[in-house]
């Protein structure tokens, strides 16, 4: 107290503090941001630990066992789900009356000021359904909640499943002392909002909803399910809600706890503990962890549905399920004890949970910084504004030396006007509210006025006002007072910093992480900002630090912390992946034919996971090319993943950016501060994925899927080139990936293009071959003859076609895509391409043919009963007919529904059952008549010898075909054939080859005699083969001199893969060379000799 009440020494310390102003400022912004990332040291965290009493032991037995009957109930829903077209309200209801529950439902409806997502306009309503189970043995003061929001699509299936199956559960047990409700809420948060609004009598949102019928007590405690497969590798909790709010310690530590006592693999923000916390690696890994909690935190959104009973002082937690390719995979079963588990325990509480930390950061689930460690970290960026206060609080009362006839006089300093000070700190406030209200409340006017969607309007409007923002009072204050004085901007300046210093303190008391990013870059630009700096380097500077980059920069930095390597030896071991992803060992265990010099290249799915999100299809998997090396007997292997933007935009961002096959792709939700108004202005984003096949073009190599897209690759190092768009050459929306290749190199295919009159059609594209000047054919590519579309707006779904000599044919199957829902899949719908395809047995199946040289449709209408169909075996001319063999699927159901991701995981045996109720594919023979009015109606207009196939005229002028069925069986199917390619494409031919299915299983390589039927099958236990490919002997006579190549997996088994070599000629085995991993299913692909 002497220093601060001795007028000397208070003047000592003044002068102290301003002389070293700046070097003290620096020092303590060092300090801070050295406080902050040391807070992942261990010195700097305290060891987790209960705090309640009542939940201090996990001595429970938990002994809930339906896990597989809650999937099954999972299933059920999402059939249900599937025909209501959303939440499947009457039937929850059931199900929960059933499960001896009182059950209630909520409807709701809420104003947006965009469209949801199913173009409403404005509007998004619904309905919530929750059961409650009375507690048996208390006065039902006291409740808590398990809820599970119904996702669209295939999400969260199974979290309402399991949450059937526990209050099955719950039911028969009798030590409940609080009533346990049971919610499964609609549209996420909305529906969550609505339900907690209602339950509590409050409506601090304006939304719209129906009273709740039954309540239970007060809710103590809830937790959110997020479960989206069958199979769980890890389960991640999520704690963030609105304004960076915490859930009690102890929640989380009951989590961790009862993780560790079942032998769980729990994580937090993605990531997986580590128990070397003295290390590098081991501080790095914390230091990540707790940085992306921050980076959450700031961004102030709830990233669950429990963020929203936060604000109800009631503490929840989010559990998301993970299925990953971990080694390590857990059952429902064990993830429904885990819950009972933790349900037991928040039951025996007496109170609410308090006795732990509200405030706190998480490096690890195991450990954690309390308030009184992480707040220092800030008042060191506070207290730089407060001491460059001081500086120029001094500053002003030490008046100016003036000499007056030779004699220094201190001068009297003049302050500045009020006006000058007061006008632009209103501007800015003025400025805030403006960009609070007028962008959403203006977007009506603005339509009106100018050539916007009110979508644009919003966005458009918010950066004006930003914009304006950052100029406006600092040109108002000149326009008043003028350039200004000396003490003037020293005013401004002191009641800025204060202001600014008491703003960051309140949002750090908040949400101090908030606060903290903030203050990291506001407070330098603040503290040393003069008006005697250059104008363009403090606009600058001002501009870059500005809290709208700020949260760019936010973004950016927290992409690079899901994706950065957690230490350096991970650093390493990630390049080793990388190089395994690139070589593989291979050992031929028998001699090869001297004749195969070349590569077998194969293409399918390799990554079925980005970060924590799945993929759900099989055809959703990212592009892994496969190559074996034959060369002197020698078997090399290697693989890459192709580089497609899908694949390097997941891999950056570490979650699905674009929408594929069975997934959906929605926008980041770090982005969701500033970047989602900016989502409203994509339109379809079409995947390049090229996971199908392989093929050339001219000299070059293009890995394809089924758009539009094609990506050049290098067949010797499997390095992705570039990317191709068929578009910017063609009129087409997408190519199959089977075309057909002439021996000069010329390549042909098909895709559907719009047409005359704004109507559907199939175009067939021409890529010439190689050119002598060395330019690329695909500048070249153009459109040989157009089919029409049997409906104007759901072309068929095509993956290959028929080609022979001189004709094209094309098989339009009533297999439909809905190009209404396409075309709103993404923006719209937030759907994917499975939910844009169609069935109708009734259309049945057009077939259509057209001359190749020159093209020309020949407008004849042959038609034939509904059949599902992927890939054509061959086509040739016979007499004055068109021969064409197909592996036609029975009915007109879409075969690509048996291929979820969720299905094809579950345990081999299992997926070998579900493959039972699959349809089937069989061989047919359809026969053409290339003049089919020749003879009356209903004669058969067939009359070629070999064959049983018909044809006969109808009264509506229509040909209906007949086939002949050459291969078919019980549990026999032939798919992915292949013919003598070289020798017999478009011509008469005896020898097809393609794998057997066990229904839907590959377990065998089939060859089948088209002339006699015969056949001769290659098979071993627990062996399943991909596509065979078909390799001539450079001699061959005959059609079926030389070998079959197919890729052999074994995932029941757990063998190694391994490349299959046959004799084409009875289907024995010349060689094999297995590789030393496990390697995933593939496709098609291609032998490059």
């Amino acid at each position: 107290m002497g220093l601060l009440s001795d007028p000397n020494r208070r003047k000592a310390l003044t002068n102290l503090l301003t002389r070293l102003n700046t070097p003290i400022c620096m020092v303590c912004y060092l300090a801070a941001i050295v406080w902050f990332m040391g807070l992942a040291f261990e010195p700097f965290t305290l060891r987790t630990y209960m705090s309640e009493n009542a939940m201090g032991s996990t001595m429970v037995e938990e002994r809930f066992s339906a896990g597989e009957r809650a999937l099954a109930t999972a299933k059920e829903f999402d059939a249900h789900k599937r025909k209501a077209g959303g939440m499947p309200v009457d039937w929850l209801v059931k199900m929960m009356q059933a499960r001896g529950l009182e059950v209630f439902t909520q409807s709701f409806s809420r104003k947006l000021p965009f469209p949801d997502e199913n173009k409403e306009r404005y509007m998004v309503r619904g309905t919530n359904v929750y059961g409650i189970l009375r507690a048996p043995r208390a006065p039902r003061t006291e409740a808590l909640v398990i809820s599970a929001p119904c996702s669209p699509g295939n999400s969260n299936n199974q979290a309402v499943g399991l949450l059937l199956g526990l209050a099955q559960y719950f039911r028969n047990q009798v030590y409940w002392a609080k009533d346990i409700i049971f919610l499964v809420n609609e549209h996420d948060l909305i529906g969550m909002q609505a339900w907690l609004e209602g339950y509590h009598h409050t409506n601090i949102t304006g939304m719209e909803y129906s009273p709740l019928q039954g309540r239970a007590g007060s809710i103590q405690a809830a937790l959110s399910l997020e479960l989206s497969s069958d199979i769980i590798t890890s389960l991640d909790l999520i704690l963030e809600g609105l304004n960076g709010q915490l859930p009690n310690l102890d929640l989380a530590n009951l989590f961790s706890a009862f993780c560790q006592k079942l032998g769980v693999l729990c994580t937090i923000q993605g990531k997986l503990q580590r128990n070397d916390w003295d290390t590098a690696e081991g501080y790095t890994h914390a230091a990540q962890t707790m940085m992306l909690m921050v980076l959450k935190q700031a961004c102030g959104r709830s990233w669950g549905d429990h963020g929203l009973f936060l604000r109800y002082h009631i503490e929840a937690a989010s559990i998301r399920g993970i299925n990953s390719f971990r080694h390590y995979k857990m059952d429902t079963t064990t993830i429904g004890r885990l819950l009972e588990g933790m349900v037991r325990k928040l039951n025996n509480l007496l109170e609410r949970l308090h006795q732990s930390y509200f405030f706190y950061l998480l490096p690890s689930l195991s450990r954690f910084v309390s308030i009184g460690y992480y707040m220092p970290a800030f008042g060191l960026l506070a207290v730089i504004l407060l001491l460059r206060a001081l500086d120029i609080w001094v500053h002003l009362g030490t008046p100016a030396v003036a000499a007056v006839d030779g004699v220094s006089e201190p001068e009297q300093p003049s302050g500045p006007g009020v006006l000058s000070v007061l006008t632009p700190v209103v501007i800015s406030h003025l400025t805030g509210v403006a960009l609070y209200l007028l962008p959403v409340h203006l977007q009506e006017i603005a339509v009106e006025h100018f050539p916007v969607s009110e979508t644009e309007a919003v966005v458009l409007t918010a950066i004006a006002i930003y914009t304006a923002g950052l100029a406006l009072p600092h040109n108002t204050q000149r326009l008043l007072s003028g350039e200004g004085t000396e003490q003037g901007w020293k005013v401004l300046k002191l009641t800025a910093l204060l202001y600014l210093a008491a703003l960051l303190g309140c949002t750090a008391l908040i949400n101090f992480s908030l606060g903290f990013i903030l203050a990291v870059t506001l407070v330098p630009i603040t503290a040393s900002i003069t008006p005697h700096m250059p104008k363009a380097l403090s606009a600058l500077a001002m501009v870059l630090l500005s809290p709208a980059f700020t949260i760019l920069y936010c973004v950016f930095i927290y992409q690079e912390l899901i994706e950065a390597p957690v230490s350096i030896n991970e650093g390493w071991m990630l390049f080793l992946g990388w190089r395994k992803e690139d070589l593989g060992g291979c050992q031929a265990l028998s001699r090869i034919p001297s004749f195969i010099k070349g590569s077998l290249l194969r293409l399918g799915p390799g990554l079925f996971e980005v970060g924590a999100e799945p993929f759900y299809h099989l055809f959703d998997g990212q592009a892994l090319m496969h190559k074996f090396d034959f060369s002197n007997g020698q078997v090399t292997y290697f693989r890459k993943f192709v580089k497609t933007d899908a694949y390097v935009r997941a891999m950056t961002e570490k979650r699905v950016v674009i929408t594929e096959f069975g997934t959906c792709a929605y926008p980041d939700p770090c982005k969701n501060i500033f970047s989602r108004f900016f989502s409203y202005f994509k339109g379809v984003e079409v995947t390049d994925n090229c996971l199908v096949n392989v093929y050339p073009i001219g000299e070059d190599f293009y890995a394809v899927t089924e758009t539009n897209y094609m990506t050049k690759v290098n067949v010797d190092t499997l390095e992705t080139l570039k990317k191709v768009d068929m578009c910017d050459y063609v009129n087409i929306n997408g190519v199959t990936a089977h075309p057909h290749i002439e021996k000069d190199g010329t390549v042909y295919n098909i895709g559907n293009c719009m047409g005359k009159g704004a109507s559907l059609a199939y175009n067939i594209v021409k890529i010439p071959p190689k050119q002598k000047d060395k330019s690329d054919p695909i500048d070249k590519s153009k459109v040989v003859v157009q089919f029409p579309s049997a409906e104007r707006f759901k072309p068929s779904y095509v993956h290959s076609f028929g080609m022979t000599e001189n004709y094209f044919v094309f098989v339009e199957t009533p297999v439909k895509i809905n190009l209404l829902k396409f075309l709103s899949a993404w923006s719209i719908r937030g759907s994917n391409y499975m939910d844009c395809f169609e069935s109708d047995e009734e259309k049945g199946t057009w077939i259509h043919i057209a001359r190749k040289h020159p093209g020309e449709y020949i407008d004849y209408k042959f038609r034939t009963s509904a059949m599902g169909l992927f890939h054509h075996i061959n086509c040739y001319e016979d007499s004055g007919y068109i021969v064409f063999d197909v592996c036609a699927w029975k009915g007109f159901e879409f075969v690509y529904n048996y291929l979820w991701l969720a299905n094809l995981r579950a345990n081999w045996d299992e997926v070998k059952r579900n493959a039972m109720i699959a349809p089937q594919p069989e061989v047919r023979r359809f026969v053409i008549p290339l003049d089919p009015y020749r003879e009356e109606q209903g004669k058969n207009l067939i009359s070629l010898p070999y064959t049983t196939a018909t044809a006969t005229m109808r009264v509506d002028g229509t040909i209906w075909l007949e086939p002949e069925v050459l291969f078919s069986g019980p549990r026999q199917a032939f798919e992915f054939p292949q013919i003598n390619y070289k020798m017999n494409n478009g011509k008469n031919y005896t020898y097809a080859y393609g794998l057997g299915l066990n229904h839907f299983v590959p377990d065998r390589i089939c060859k089948l005699n088209v002339r006699t039927k015969e056949t001769w099958v290659w098979q071993e236990p627990d062996s399943y083969p991909s596509e065979p490919l078909f390799v001539q002997n450079p001699d061959a006579v005959d059609e079926d001199d030389g070998i079959l190549m197919t890729i052999v997996v074994a995932p029941g088994a757990q063998r190694p893969t391994f490349c299959l070599i046959l004799n084409a000629k009875d289907l024995s085995e010349v060689a094999r060379a297995e590789v030393d991993i496990i390697s995933p299913v593939t496709f098609h692909g291609m032998y490059k000799p």
